[in-house]
């Protein structure tokens, strides 16, 4: 399970249900996520303890938080990350539970 913690702009496209503030289960820690207006529009996740930068479409904004892990994997590959690690990551990030910044 994860913690997203999510600007208000992105909080009121999505929807969810808050949960109060914890850590992660993961070795990338909690992430910070906003969305920028650009065309199209972006979401900015951004991991708090790497501070690993991760730009993704927002389109739907309902599955961000499903489509994520799959979008991390692909940019830790690129940075030469192992691939037991990012298995690792990506299988412990089966939860999202969404909180405000």
């Amino acid at each position: 399970m994860f913690h997203l913690h999510c600007t208000k702009k992105l909080l009121d496209r999505i929807k969810p249900e808050i949960a109060e503030p914890g850590q992660s289960d993961t070795a990338l820690g909690n992430w910070y996520a906003t969305v920028l207006f650009w065309k199209p529009q972006v979401a900015l996740l951004v991991s708090e303890r790497t501070l690993l930068p991760v730009l993704m479409p927002l389109a739907p904004a309902a599955t961000l938080a499903r489509r994520f892990p799959g979008q991390l994997a692909l940019v830790l590959r690129e940075h030469g990350v192992p691939s037991e690690f990012i298995a690792q990551e990506v299988w412990r990030m089966d939860k999202v539970q969404y909180a405000k910044t």
